[in-house]
């Protein structure tokens, strides 16, 4: 009876030892590029064993790289999601071809990927913005700023004379933007002056802010290194003389009343990324029910103002 009984035990013991190699733990996998430094630390904050973050510099090589290692070791990825601006349809089509074979969902973000690519699999789908309708509210807020007077006519000549603090080369989301935004100013029919940009370079502290808009009603400030200078302006009024945009986890000009602000939310991206895994694993199709706008394939987040 005793060796019976010593026998059992090591067989339970074998067999659960066993049990406990093969239990795989399901995981989404998130790969960003180091270049959306701001992204990735704020995706950061959500890895769990159910939830791991890859940072990687977005290129076919680094990427490549990747997805061999995934090839070797995918045991319970369940998803896949791209965050980086710099995604070629090449890219795609590497990663697409990997997902297809363990039939996962992938999910390109922040990044614009042709139809066909995205057809190319049926669990392929893209989240973006459309920064050409964010500068069209943003001007459409301008038009109602002005007429009501919360953007000040500080040299009473009836002209919105404006600057702009931006690089000399815009990335294609940001001239986007830039230009419709000038374009919708316009065609509100706000009577405008434009003036000369000015080199980020040249922004050192709110004070610079102030001497360089002592000749314009509001600057228009898209380049992100100069955001953190934004709250250390002081104004000349009591109304709106700074128009703003950028991408973040928080909107930290919310409360600052001389700043018109364009913002889109991470939350939202990651919203969205979240909503098209929990419908796959659901066996649902992942798009079927969303927080935000569909068009085909594509999920688009939207700018708030």
């Amino acid at each position: 009876m005793k060796r019976l009984i010593a026998l059992l035990f090591v067989v339970c013991t074998i067999l659960c030892g066993c049990s406990e190699k093969k239990e795989i733990i399901p995981y989404d996998l998130a790969i960003c590029d180091v270049a959306m430094n701001e992204m990735c630390d704020y995706l950061n904050g959500f890895e769990n064993e159910n939830y791991k973050v890859e940072k990687i510099d977005f290129t076919a090589e680094q990427l490549a790289g990747v997805i061999t290692a995934l090839q070797e070791n995918n045991n319970g990825l369940n998803s896949i999601t791209l965050y980086g601006k710099n995604i070629t349809d090449e890219m795609a089509h590497q990663t697409i071809a990997f997902a297809d074979t363990l039939e996962i969902p992938v999910t390109f973000a922040f990044s614009n990927i042709s139809t066909d690519t995205l057809k190319s699999y049926d669990k392929a789908f893209c989240i973006t913005t459309n920064y050409t309708h964010a500068a069209e509210i943003t001007a459409k807020k301008i038009d109602e700023l002005w007429d009501s007077n919360i953007i000040i006519d500080a040299d009473k000549n009836m002209l919105f004379a404006f600057a702009s603090v931006k690089t000399a080369e815009l990335s294609a989301e940001m001239q986007t933007y830039y230009d419709t935004l000038v374009a919708g100013i316009e065609l509100y029919g706000v009577p405008m002056e434009i003036g000369g940009d000015i080199s980020p370079d040249e922004v050192t502290s709110g004070d610079s802010l102030v001497a360089f808009n002592a000749t314009n009603e509001a600057l228009i400030v898209i380049d992100k290194a100069s955001l953190p200078y934004i709250n250390e302006y002081t104004p000349y009024s009591s109304g709106v003389e700074l128009i703003t945009f950028s991408e973040g986890s928080e909107n930290i000009f919310a409360e600052n009343s001389s700043v018109l602000h364009c913002f889109v939310d991470y939350d939202d991206y990651k919203l969205a990324a979240d909503e098209i895994i929990k419908n796959f694993n659901n066996r649902q199709y992942p798009l079927i029910t969303n927080s935000f706008p569909v068009i085909e394939r594509t999920v688009y987040i939207p700018a708030t103002v």
